[in-house]
C-alpha cells in the first residue's frame, strides 16, 4: 500500500478475507497507533481508503459489480487467501497482479515459505516476485523479483518485515514500469514449478530429518508453531 501510494497512485479500496480469529484485525488496530506505517489500518485511515471484509469471491454473487463500482484500473493481489475467479481477473486482464513470497516457478502454493526452510534454501533464495495472475494460482507470467536476506538470528519478525519491504519496493518501483510497457513480463518454466503445500506431519520433528534440520526449524519457527496456514 505505501509503495503504490508513494508514486502518486491512489487505492479505490482494500478488501481482506474474514480474519481467521478477530485478534488478528484487533492487532492491525492497535499497531496503527504503535507503529502506523506497517499497519494495513493505520495507511487505510489516513488516505481515507475503505476497508472492506469480502466472503469467498467464488461464492459472492455481487463480486463483479462491487469490483466494477470501484472504476479500479489495477488489482494487486498480496497474501490474498481466496482465489479469485477468472471473471473477475477478465475485468483487470493483465493489469492483475500478485505479490508472492517467493521465488517462482520453484515455489508455488501456499506455504512457499515453510517449504523453503524445511529444506534450508531460504537462506539463499529468498525473494518476493511480482507476476500477473492466472487462473492457476502463482502460475502467470512474471515481472519482477526482488531478492531478501533471510536474517541470521533465524528471527521470522525481521525476515517478514524484510519481504514487506520488498513487496514495497517492487509495488513502487517494478509495477509501475510494467505498466507503462518498459518492463515485459515472462512466462514461467512449467518444468521447474513446484507447489508447496505442507501437512502438519511434514513439519513434524522426527527421524526422517537431520539434525542441521531440526536446528534451522527450531530457531526460525520457534514458539509460533511449525505450520501456519
Amino acid at each position: 500500500m505505501r509503495g503504490w501510494l508513494s508514486t502518486g497512485n491512489e487505492i479505490a479500496a482494500f478488501w481482506y478475507p474474514r480474519p481467521s480469529h478477530a485478534g488478528h484485525l484487533h492487532r492491525d488496530r492497535r499497531l496503527a497507533l504503535l507503529a502506523p506505517r506497517w499497519s494495513t489500518t493505520g495507511i487505510a485511515r489516513r488516505n481515507n481508503i475503505e476497508m472492506r471484509e469480502v466472503p469467498i469471491l467464488s461464492r459472492w454473487p455481487e463480486r463483479l459489480k462491487a469490483a466494477e463500482d470501484l472504476d479500479a484500473d489495477v488489482l494487486i493481489s498480496a497474501l490474498f487467501d481466496y482465489r479469485v475467479p477468472t471473471d473477475m481477473l477478465e475485468i483487470f486482464g493483465r493489469k492483475a497482479v500478485n505479490l508472492h513470497p517467493a521465488p517462482l516457478p520453484a515455489y508455488r502454493g501456499p506455504h512457499a515459505t515453510q517449504w523453503m526452510i524445511l529444506h534450508g534454501s531460504i537462506r539463499s533464495q529468498a525473494a518476493v516476485t511480482l507476476h500477473v495472475m492466472s487462473a492457476e494460482f502463482d502460475a502467470g507470467d512474471v515481472i519482477a523479483s526482488c531478492p531478501v536476506s533471510f536474517p541470521a538470528d533465524g528471527s521470522l519478525t525481521r525476515y517478514s518485515m524484510a519481504v514487506a519491504e520488498a513487496t514495497r519496493h517492487l509495488t513502487a518501483h517494478a509495477l509501475p514500469r510494467y505498466l507503462a510497457g518498459e518492463i515485459v513480463s515472462k512466462p514461467q518454466d512449467a518444468d521447474r514449478a513446484n507447489y508447496c503445500r505442507l501437512t502438519s506431519a511434514q513439519l513434524m520433528i522426527g527421524p526422517h530429518l537431520d539434525s542441521e534440520t531440526v536446528r534451522f526449524m527450531c530457531e526460525t519457527f520457534g514458539s509460533i508453531g511449525m505450520l501456519s496456514v
